[in-house]
């Protein structure tokens, strides 16, 4: 799961990059203008297949960092200046990707409590494995993003 993140970290990071140029360093355009191009190419590329998604805390913080790096570079700040994150995003009017992603994991979570059980989806999410676990600590599970 780990490698999928930083798959989707690096797809956004490459975006954002190659509109450099063309977007970001370009006084003319409005604020809410790259504030509509970062939600159409940007966001999707990073929340893509989120829904299933088991994010340990530093991966939680890989994502929200790429998100506020961008923000950041809209509105003109920089860490220097002490700006927390919140109040960037409710300035700009911009959704958190940690909520964005929790929103979406729930919505996955009841589509798949309402599909029929026949459905091989619905067999994985409700199964249970055959044998023993390894030694050490449980790993996390999906069904624990919303204990």
């Amino acid at each position: 799961m780990e490698k999928e993140v930083e798959v989707r970290i690096g797809s956004a990071s490459r975006m954002i990059g190659g509109m450099n140029e063309a977007v970001w360093r370009r006084k003319e355009l409005s604020i809410s203008t790259k504030l509509k191009v970062v939600n159409a190419t940007m966001m999707p590329s990073l929340s893509y297949s989120c829904e299933i998604w088991n994010l340990t805390k530093q991966q939680q913080l890989r994502v929200q960092a790429t998100q506020m790096s961008v923000l950041r570079g809209i509105q003109g700040v920089s860490r220097m200046d002490r700006i927390r994150n919140k109040d960037i995003r409710q300035q700009l009017g911009q959704e958190g990707i940690l909520d964005l992603i929790r929103r979406r994991q729930k919505n996955w979570k009841c589509r798949l409590e309402e599909m029929s059980s026949e459905r091989t989806t619905k067999k994985g999410y409700v199964g249970v494995m055959e044998g023993r676990r390894p030694r050490g600590r449980p790993r996390m599970r999906w069904i624990d993003n919303f204990k």
